[in-house]
């Protein structure tokens, strides 16, 4: 939302004719930096899960039942 709102108040006009209104679509903007935000968070929290393994466990194995008192 603050980089939308920050393409809005960016765009504005340069001149008359064809440069009358001129900058980014704020929607746009906006669309595109949540889709590149989302998609690294997911990358990252993909990451974060496959390399955050305790130190000589494997791959699905499961951790050892806590003995019957």
């Amino acid at each position: 939302l603050l980089l939308g709102a920050s393409a809005a108040v960016s765009g504005g006009p340069l001149g008359g004719g064809r440069l009358a209104e001129i900058g980014p679509v704020p929607w746009q903007v906006a669309g595109v930096a949540t889709v590149v935000i989302a998609a690294g968070a997911l990358l990252s929290a993909a990451a974060t899960k496959v390399l955050a393994r305790p130190a000589g466990a494997e791959p699905g194995a499961r951790r050892p039942a806590a003995p019957r008192r």
